[in-house]
């Protein structure tokens, strides 16, 4: 999905970004009737605490007591699509990092001097 910059946007409406929108919004081969950053934008703090957790259960550390299993359902839920989230961000990284050293390094030196056709006045 495209980045889109909210403030000033014209298309908000269409997009469901206050209200349902005219027509469903497909998004991953769900159909939505919001947009799908609605959620985020509507509790932020939720989503930071989700992050959050997902950071300290990288580093070994689950968010409550208990063991892996005794985890909500949901919360599992979460960071499996963060897990591949991250996946795929780190795929795509990998592609552009490939396709960057087949291609030369340092561009053709540019030659100084007036553009070909260029006719000085006098």
């Amino acid at each position: 999905m495209p980045e889109r910059a909210c403030q000033g946007c014209t298309r908000q409406a269409e997009w469901g970004c206050h209200s349902k929108p005219p027509i469903p919004i497909i998004f991953d081969d769900v159909e939505l009737d919001r947009c799908p950053r609605r959620p985020f934008l509507d509790d932020p703090v939720w989503f930071d605490s989700i992050y959050t957790a997902h950071g300290y259960l990288q580093k070994g550390m689950l968010p409550i007591a208990g063991t892996y299993l005794d985890l909500p359902n949901k919360l599992n839920t979460a960071f499996k699509v963060i897990d591949s989230a991250v996946h795929f961000a780190e795929e795509e990284d990998k592609k552009k990092q490939a396709s960057m050293s087949n291609t030369p390094h340092h561009a053709p030196a540019k030659k100084h001097g007036p553009p070909p056709g260029f006719k000085v006045a006098r």
